[in-house]
């Protein structure tokens, strides 16, 4: 029963990813499939290589796009998978909620989610403490999608959560301060830096403290359901090593990760840099129960029910709020086997 309460979620992610015809960016991605089938190139413009190459191979076996669709939705099932399973004792509750968010927006972004496969996947090197793994790791991943270069910063995972604390506050006070005062006059020092002037006019300070206080409400949440999975297992030992080793990575990339409210106060669209590990926030948030048990620990279930509150508001704000129509109800209806059925 375990197995297909598990297997069920994961079928409808590979249905919905593989066999859907419409969403905001798929004539895009057709078109650029088009061109690299029909010219002699290995690569177009705008789209990293590493992907290039894998729509070329996809072309060489004589498939079509939506052929190559069921092969990338083959991998990336399978890595999001062998991630889950390795670290969550309840997968089923990871999956599901990776549905709800921000699932329909990989499908999207099929690049972006790709890449944030491998990132997630080579955080394992992290854990066994083998950087240069890794390093290697997130530049392949970077083959993929560019924006994978800024998770070499998890490297900083080898300073204790204290230090790390420290770095990212004493960070975020300068920056705020920097943003607002001396960036744009440095930019004036540089040849042609009036035009980048324009970025920093976007980065509102009241947008940049609204992130700040958003990452560190997240940081409270991860820690207190840090504390209820340490306490968990003490109780039913019903944690892998990995998986405890895990607990303590996840609380220290969440707080790396603070470092990306720079970029998103200048462009949401860098939103993705959170949302690409927001699926460690679920395995952890998993592991605080064990066979649908928990502890009786007022502290820790009031954790638990904010930790699923603050889910469904970010998933309520950066994707169905805004982009329901176009992103979610258009990708369902799509779907090859329901759209024959009507």
């Amino acid at each position: 029963m375990n197995k297909i309460i598990k297997i069920i979620p994961l079928f409808f992610i590979f249905i919905v990813f593989s066999f859907s015809t419409n969403n905001p960016d798929i004539k895009n991605y057709e078109n650029i499939y088009l061109y690299l089938s029909q010219t002699g190139n290995y690569s177009y413009s705008g789209v990293e290589i590493g992907f290039s190459l894998l729509m070329k191979f996809s072309v060489f076996l004589g498939l079509d796009y939506y052929g190559f669709l069921i092969i990338l939705g083959t991998i990336t099932t399978m890595l999001l998978y062998n991630f889950t399973v390795k670290y969550s004792n309840n997968p089923s509750i990871v999956l599901i909620m990776y549905i709800i968010f921000p699932f329909f927006l990989e499908v999207v972004q099929i690049r972006n989610y790709l890449a944030s496969l491998i990132v997630l996947n080579a955080i394992t090197f992290l854990i066994s403490k083998k950087y240069f793994k890794y390093c290697v790791a997130i530049i392949f991943a970077s083959l993929f999608h560019t924006t994978s270069l800024f998770y070499l910063l998890f490297v900083l995972v080898f300073f204790s959560k204290k230090k790390l604390l420290y770095i990212v506050l004493s960070i975020t006070g300068i920056y705020v301060v920097i943003q607002k005062y001396v960036f744009p006059k440095l930019l004036l020092l540089i040849p042609n830096g009036t035009k980048y002037i324009v970025y920093m006019d976007n980065a509102k300070i009241t947008t940049t403290i609204l992130f700040i206080i958003y990452f560190f409400c997240s940081l409270i949440l991860i820690f207190n359901l840090s504390r209820g999975a340490y306490a968990l297992n003490n109780q039913f030992n019903h944690l892998t090593d990995k998986q405890l080793s895990m607990i303590e990575m996840i609380e220290k990339i969440n707080i790396i990760i603070v470092f990306s409210f720079a970029l998103i106060a200048l462009d949401i669209n860098f939103f993705r840099l959170y949302r690409n590990i927001i699926i460690l926030n679920y395995i952890l948030f998993s592991n605080t129960f064990y066979r649908y048990k928990v502890l009786k620990n007022s502290s820790i279930i009031s954790s638990q029910i904010l930790f699923i509150l603050f889910s469904l508001i970010t998933g309520f704000f950066f994707l169905y709020y805004n982009q329901f129509e176009s992103v979610v109800k258009t990708i369902l209806e799509s779907i090859v086997f329901f759209s024959k059925a009507n």
